[in-house]
């Protein structure tokens, strides 16, 4: 049987839910406001798998927040026979053994994003450095940053100026 494990958090869309190959009865989604939030539909889902099941998650961070944390539910999951595919990583785990490697690929991932991400708010800073009067649209354009970014860091920019 298959199964998919969807943890929303408050500013995400459902796209996890269409990404995931399994019939909407073979879902258990919980919605957490933080990280710390109560989880009734991951233990409803671990008391149900049995051995052979497939269990279709995203990405690590729906599942656990910590490599501790990881491990602790993947061996819940593990005990019973399950195997966790992580859409997200591409992977496929069948027991504990890859579960440090790969919560340590998600961290690198996501520090390569947020530095990528830093990176191109640097560079929209710059650029309305050299011209306060450029459009929000055309610096959002230019560099992929959404145009509320762009919003505020312009009067970040402009804050800079005034002092």
């Amino acid at each position: 049987m298959e199964y998919a494990y969807i943890r929303m958090f408050p500013d995400e869309d459902s796209q996890q839910l269409a990404n995931l190959p399994v019939p909407e009865k073979n879902r258990f989604v919980d919605l957490c406001p933080s990280e710390k939030c109560s989880r009734p539909q991951l233990q409803c889902l671990i008391n149900t798998v049995q051995h052979g099941d497939i269990v279709h998650i995203q990405s690590v961070e729906h599942l656990a927040t910590s490599s501790q944390s990881l491990q602790s539910i993947a061996r819940e999951f593990f005990i019973r026979g399950a195997v966790l595919h992580f859409h997200a990583a591409g992977v496929l785990l069948f027991s504990e053994n890859a579960l440090t490697l790969l919560y340590h690929q998600h961290c690198y991932q996501e520090s390569r994003v947020s530095t990528y991400a830093e990176a191109q708010k640097e560079k929209v800073k710059e650029l309305f450095r050299q011209d306060m009067t450029r459009k929000v649209s055309d610096v959002s354009k230019e560099t992929g940053v959404s145009r509320a970014m762009c919003y505020h860091l312009r009067k970040k920019v402009q804050a800079e100026v005034t002092l």
